[in-house]
């Protein structure tokens, strides 16, 4: 019996003193929690983009999210490649994000609770068959550069601003950038502002003050102290007009014969955040739940497929240089034409 006791000791004391030598060095060989494979393009994106974190710990939750997202994004682009859907996604400056903070910082709009004191665009008697068969204000040279709203819920404001340069336009042949700082730290109603806003808000202070040239009132990414100047408006308006609810033909009406519309949007899947170019065609972005909004500047066909062109204001990493091709057809995808607006000058 003391045989076996002692047998049992040796064999313990031995993977003791295993563990005591070895311990160290096995520690040091654990499966990083992060795939190797991605090293140097966690080190090209950080380059790329000038991320720099305030330390490991948050370094670690950023690459976390990045390889959630490449994951998701081979995946998605596999269909693509075998034609089972329109469109591609990609990286981009907001990849590293959380879906929280993508809501926070990167969308934007408040739906209206009362609807009584807007004023309903009428309806065109213009058939759809005398339109253009597509449109591109872009090219016409109707559009200011994509904008980037940065770490602030500004897109109403970009939007509603995007529709009234293109109107200046029209009505002096000169394009002009116009200040979102300047409305969303004078025009705030509510919370208005970097909190998510209106576009009607926009185009009231527009009809009541006029708007600085974004050059004469630069864009900081926050809200702060209102600095307007009466002496470096670049644009006014005198009203503006709410589209029917869901009328995509009235919608593409207004974009052929009036020009840029600033349109509420569905901006809360991750398809969305990081597509990249292609026909955007994802089924689950439904037509309520707005919480984004986007230019729409032009439509047209492309393999036989319609779509709408869309301006959004997360800079040209994002999308197509900064757009996005939405399809177009009569079940509203992800409520462009839900709550569409333009101003009038």
């Amino acid at each position: 019996m003391d045989y076996f006791y002692y047998k049992i000791c040796s064999v313990f004391f031995w993977q003791i003193l295993f563990f005591i030598h070895f311990l160290p060095e096995l520690e040091g060989c654990k499966t990083s929690k992060f795939n190797p494979q991605l090293d140097d393009i966690w080190k090209h994106y950080k380059k790329l983009y000038l991320k720099h974190y305030k330390d490991k710990a948050e370094d670690d939750l950023r690459r976390g999210n990045l390889e959630k997202v490449v994951n998701e994004i081979s995946h998605h682009n596999l269909l693509a490649d075998l034609g089972m859907t329109k469109f591609t996604r990609g990286l981009n400056k907001y990849s590293d994000l959380t879906k929280e903070e993508f809501q926070k910082y990167l969308t934007g709009y408040r739906p209206e609770n009362d609807t009584k004191q807007h004023k309903t665009h009428q309806r065109s008697k213009r058939s759809d068959t005398s339109l253009p068969k597509t449109i591109d204000w872009v090219k016409k040279g109707a559009v200011t550069s994509v904008p980037d709203q940065g770490h602030c819920a500004s897109c109403w404001a970009f939007v509603a601003l995007g529709s009234l340069e293109a109107q200046q336009y029209f009505k002096t042949g000169t394009l002009k950038s116009l200040s979102v700082q300047n409305i969303i730290d004078c025009a705030t109603e509510k919370g208005d502002g970097c909190d998510a806003g209106l576009m009607i808000t926009a185009y009231k202070y527009a009809e009541k003050n006029g708007v600085d040239t974004r050059h004469a009132y630069p864009y900081k990414e926050k809200e702060g102290k209102c600095m307007f100047d009466d002496s470096k408006v670049g644009a006014t308006c005198s009203g503006y007009k709410i589209l029917p609810k869901g009328d995509v033909e009235e919608l593409k009406k207004t974009v052929a014969t009036i020009g840029p519309v600033a349109a509420a949007f569905n901006g809360h899947l991750d398809s969305f955040h990081d597509y990249k170019r292609g026909i955007y065609d994802d089924k689950d972005c439904k037509s309520d739940d707005l919480n984004h909004a986007v230019l729409v500047v032009g439509y047209g066909t492309e393999d036989d497929t319609d779509y709408w062109l869309i301006r959004n204001s997360w800079g040209k990493s994002w999308g197509d240089n900064g757009y996005m091709k939405l399809l177009r057809n009569s079940e509203n995808l992800c409520g462009i034409a839900t709550r569409a607006s333009y101003p009038m000058v």
